[in-house]
């Protein structure tokens, strides 16, 4: 729920964002991450794994981080 809710805050903010995800997360919200016109990282592992390539992709690219675990 909370990647979904960065895409639409985003969308609203004429920004995109750029969601790791689990790539076994529920269709339905994967879904509505990309209908709100983020960029989904698909990947493959659990939450752990998607917050840790998204604190390493923050850290290498200079991105905000807003994660929440």
């Amino acid at each position: 729920n909370a990647a979904a809710s960065l895409a639409a805050i985003s969308a609203n903010a004429d920004t995109r964002a750029i969601i790791f995800a689990p790539a076994t997360a529920p269709l339905a919200k994967l879904t509505q991450i990309l209908q709100y016109g983020a960029i989904l990282v698909p990947v493959d592992g659990n939450y752990d794994r998607a917050f840790d390539l998204a604190w390493q992709a923050s850290e290498k690219f200079g991105w905000y981080n807003r994660n929440t675990g």
